[in-house]
Parts: structure tokens; C-alpha cells; sequence
């Protein structure tokens, strides 16, 4: 059964919504992937009246007041049929507190974009900026997604350069992010300077950190909503370090690399309810055409944790890398669909072509299973 739309308070045509007259007695509301048409005598007599009413100003009373010539059953109706119709949204919700008029007007196609999904158009945007995200890795992926995420309003962001990765800005790192006059400059300030200059109204923290052990990112993931690490090589000791503090912590993380000309971006896990990192291994590799030639290319990164071999990538890869990630973090906190959890998604980057599969958690994982010992079957003897 559809949900019946409570009637706003100060009806007001949605913006995106194109009007077109089709003819006496037919119109069109009309937006991307939605048409509505209103049929009837109504449309030449009472709607050319109607619609400009229709514009946030004016209660519901006041509009029938205002064509006090139709009779007032009729105006309430057709009111009543354009919000079911979802043409409709309400003028006298007002926004957040928390929101500078310099945000309002920045997040402008945002609130567009969130009013298609929810009767408060604030509400969405006001949940972005409650959350907090902590960010690991710098480089192409990390920096194009940070500046995806500020951009898009995540309130609290924490971005953290790792050990692996070059500290001072060099010809390497010019792109979209950082430019020739960044050369020779010390990364993470740079980048903190440009995320204050794309968004000034979040708070954003840009710092370089040795992780040896799981106890160094614990620390840095408190009180946070969602941890991403942005892996521009392969970087399975990091990936298990990252798993074990988030499942300490509880904090819900994802993957997301780029290995050759294929990216990897998952799974999303949500600690002890879908599969962990050990999880997901343990099928890859229960999976791997070449198990043993792969056992030892694991054990090599994992015996030289700073090697940074790199398979090499276009420029554009990591920022279609970043808009993935994005698009998974806006669905989690907003509810726009169903959150990823548990899913891998796999970019063919020359295509493109996205497959998506989905990671099962093991029954028994020797890292995030809470299952209690199976009791002997016999007792021992001296």
C-alpha cells in the first residue's frame, strides 16, 4: 500500500519540475526519469489559477482564500493530488540552525538532488554534516576523495598520509588536486590549505602517520562514523591493521585499490555482521587459480610492508575511483537505497565495466567470528 504524503504546511511546486501546458484540459509536471500529467476540466479552469499560488508563501488556507471564486472542496483536492502525485514539498520547513547562509547556498542542488527522495530537503545535507569519516592514504585515490567529500559536505573529515607514500608534493602528485606551484611543498599542509579553500565550513584535519600496529589507527578512528582506506598499490598488511582496529572499535570501514587496470573497491563492513577483511581473504584465496604463486606474493608484501610497487595508472583513474566511493558513502548515511554493505565492486577502468559480488561472511572466521570453541567430542586420557 502507498504511503499517503502528509499535506505541507506552505505547499510549493518542487523546482525541478518542468510545466508543460499539453492543451484545454491536460498538463505535464515533468523532471529526469519521472512524468506527471493532470487531465481534466480542472486543468483549463481551476490549475492556470492554482499554480501560482503554489509558491511557499501561502498556507493551504490561504490559497483557498486567495480563489475563494472555485468552490473550496475542489481547490483542497486538487492540492491533495499533486502531493500525492509527489509534485509537492513544503515551504515552511526551515533549515537546520546549524547551516551558515553560505552553506544554504552551496548545497543548493544538493537539497534539489535530496528533496526527489525525502519530504525535508535539509535533512539529508544536515546528516552528512553530522558524520565524521577518517581517510587513509593520500595519493590519487585519498586526495580526489577527500575533496569529493568535503565537497559534498561531510561535516568532520580526518585524512591521514601514510609512511609508504611521498611527503613533499612533486611531479607525481600534479593532477586535479595539487598543481605546479605545490612542488617541493610539504603535502598534508597543502592539502588541508585546499580543502579549507573548497569547503571552509567543515572541519577538516590532514596529518602524516607511521603505522606499525593496529593500536597506531585506533586513536584515530574514535567517535568516528566511517573509515575508508584509499590504496593506490596493493596493501594487505595495512588492510588487516585497519580490520583489526575497526573491529576493536567497532567502526564500519571499506576498501577501496587499484590493482593493474582493475580497481577493487569493498567490501563495506559493518563489524560483526558482515564479512571482515580476514573474511573476504580467506574466500579470494579459497578462490585464486594460482594459489601457491599468490601465498608467496602475500608473504613478500607482507615481509616488506613499504615496498610500494606500483602497476602504474592514467591520471583519471583514481578520481573515478573516488566518485565510487562517494556515491557508497552518500547511499550509507542518507538511506538513498540500500546501504553496500558486504558488497565488492570490481572496475574494469578501461571499459568501464562495474561487477558487483557479494561477500559472505564465514561462519567461523578466525578474526571476527564470535562462535565459542566446539565442545571435544571424547576425553582425553593419560
Amino acid at each position: 500500500m502507498e504511503k499517503i504524503r502528509k499535506l505541507p504546511t506552505k505547499p510549493k511546486i518542487k523546482d525541478f519540475f518542468y510545466i508543460i501546458p499539453m492543451g484545454e484540459d491536460k498538463i505535464q509536471f515533468r523532471t529526469v526519469g519521472t512524468i506527471r500529467i493532470l487531465k481534466g476540466k480542472a486543468v483549463s479552469t481551476l490549475i492556470p489559477n492554482l499554480l501560482p499560488e503554489l509558491n511557499g508563501q501561502n498556507t493551504i488556507s490561504e490559497v483557498i482564500l486567495r480563489l475563494k471564486s472555485f468552490d473550496e472542496n475542489t481547490v483542497l483536492s486538487a492540492i491533495r493530488l499533486m502531493n500525492e502525485r509527489g509534485l509537492l514539498e513544503d515551504a515552511s520547513i526551515s533549515p537546520p540552525s546549524g547551516f551558515s547562509p553560505q552553506e544554504l547556498e552551496r548545497y543548493q542542488n544538493q537539497f534539489k538532488f535530496f528533496c526527489h527522495f525525502h519530504p525535508d530537503k535539509f535533512a539529508w545535507q544536515k546528516l552528512l554534516k553530522e558524520k565524521r569519516v577518517v581517510i587513509f592514504g593520500l595519493e590519487e585515490i585519498g586526495c580526489a576523495l577527500l575533496m569529493n567529500l568535503s565537497s559534498l559536505g561531510i561535516g568532520k573529515i580526518t585524512a591521514i598520509g601514510l609512511q609508504t607514500e611521498n611527503e613533499i608534493i612533486d611531479e607525481r602528485d600534479l593532477g586535479t588536486f595539487f598543481f605546479e606551484e605545490d612542488i617541493n611543498k610539504e603535502k598534508t599542509i597543502v592539502a588541508r590549505e585546499k580543502i579549507r579553500e573548497i569547503n571552509p565550513n567543515i572541519q577538516v584535519d590532514v596529518i602524516r602517520k607511521d603505522i606499525k600496529s593496529s593500536k597506531d589507527i585506533v586513536p584515530l578512528i574514535e567517535r568516528c562514523d566511517l573509515v575508508i582506506l584509499c590504496n593506490d598499490a596493493i596493501n594487505i598488511p595495512l588492510c588487516r591493521l585497519v580490520n583489526e582496529a575497526c573491529l576493536e572499535k567497532k567502526v564500519q570501514w571499506i576498501n577501496s585499490s587499484i590493482e593493474g587496470t582493475e580497481a577493487l573497491i569493498g567490501p563495506l563492513i559493518l563489524p560483526y555482521e558482515t564479512a571482515c577483511y580476514t573474511c573476504y581473504e580467506l574466500r579470494r584465496k579459497g578462490n585464486e587459480k594460482y594459489f601457491e604463486e599468490y601465498m608467496a606474493f602475500e608473504k613478500y608484501l607482507i615481509d616488506n610492508p613499504n615496498s610500494n610497487i606500483q602497476y602504474g595508472s592514467l591520471k583519471f583513474f583514481g578520481n573515478l575511483v573516488a566518485t565510487i566511493v562517494a556515491q557508497i558513502v552518500v547511499k550509507l548515511f542518507t538511506n538513498i537505497g540500500s546501504a553496500d554493505y558486504g558488497k565488492l565492486f570490481i572496475v574494469n577502468m578501461l571499459t568501464p565495466k562495474i561487477e558487483v559480488e557479494e561477500v559472505l561472511k564465514l561462519p567461523i572466521c578466525p578474526t571476527c567470528s564470535r562462535a565459542k570453541p566446539r565442545p571435544k567430542l571424547w576425553l582425553e586420557m593419560e
